[in-house]
C-alpha cells in the first residue's frame, strides 16, 4: 500500500517511437524521419474495448520487441509527439496495449489531446508534475501548415504487469469512439516526426 502518488520509487523509461513501427530505447538517429498519415475518423475502438484490432488497423501503430521480464507500469504514461498538419487543428488520441505472444491486443490507458489546446501554464494546484493546460479562449494557438509542433499528452493513471514474452504498442489516431473529434473533410493530413531534432516517444512510469 502506498500514501503518494505518484509512487515515490517510480522511474520513467522512455520508448521512442522508430522506423518501420518500432518502439526501442534507442533515440531517433536520423535527420528528417517521420511517418504519414491521413486521418481516420471510422475508428470504432473506445476505451471500453478489450479489444483494439480496428485501432490498430486504422491508426499509427508502434510495437516494442518482447519484454525480457515482467514490467509494472504504474502511474500517468505521459507522450510527448512532434507532429505537424495540413491543419490548423486537430485531436490526438494515444493509446497503450499490452500484446501477448498470440497477438491479442488489450487496451491499457488512454490520453488525448486537441492540439490548439497544447499550451502549458503553471497548474492553480498540485497536478502531480503532469502538464497543465488551461484551454482558456485566449489560450488556442492553431498549428501553422508542415510546422512542426510538441504535444505532451498524459494518459490516465494506471497500475498493470506486462508480463515477461508480451509487448508494448502505441497506437496513435486522431478519433477514438465515444469522444467529441473534429472531423476534417478532406482528412487532415497528419506527419509525426521522430528525428533527432524532434524525437517523439512515450514516458512509462
Amino acid at each position: 500500500f502506498y500514501d503518494r502518488w505518484p509512487l515515490p520509487e517510480a522511474e520513467n523509461r522512455s520508448l521512442f517511437f522508430g522506423k518501420g513501427g518500432a518502439l526501442s530505447l534507442r533515440a531517433p538517429q536520423t535527420e528528417g524521419d517521420g511517418d504519414d498519415y491521413t486521418a481516420r475518423y471510422d475508428i470504432a475502438t473506445g476505451v471500453e474495448s478489450g479489444d483494439p484490432a480496428d485501432l490498430d488497423a486504422k491508426a499509427l501503430v508502434y510495437t516494442s520487441a518482447p519484454l525480457e521480464t515482467d514490467m509494472r507500469v504504474t502511474g500517468h504514461p505521459l507522450a510527448s509527439l512532434w507532429v505537424s498538419a495540413d491543419r490548423p487543428d486537430a485531436d490526438f488520441f494515444v493509446c497503450l496495449t499490452d500484446v501477448d505472444q498470440e497477438g491479442a491486443a488489450f487496451l491499457v490507458t488512454e490520453g488525448h489531446l486537441r492540439a490548439s489546446h497544447r499550451k502549458t501554464a503553471e497548474p492553480p494546484y498540485d497536478f502531480l508534475g503532469l502538464p497543465w493546460h488551461p484551454s482558456g479562449a485566449g489560450d488556442v494557438r492553431p498549428l501553422r501548415s508542415g510546422q512542426p509542433t510538441r504535444l505532451d499528452i498524459d494518459l490516465m493513471p494506471t497500475s498493470y504487469v506486462l508480463r515477461k514474452g508480451h509487448r508494448i504498442r502505441v497506437e496513435i489516431s486522431n478519433h477514438l469512439r465515444g469522444f467529441y473529434a473534429q472531423e476534417a473533410d478532406p482528412p487532415a493530413k497528419i506527419r509525426l516526426h521522430r528525428d533527432p531534432r524532434y524525437p517523439s516517444y512515450i514516458a512509462l512510469p
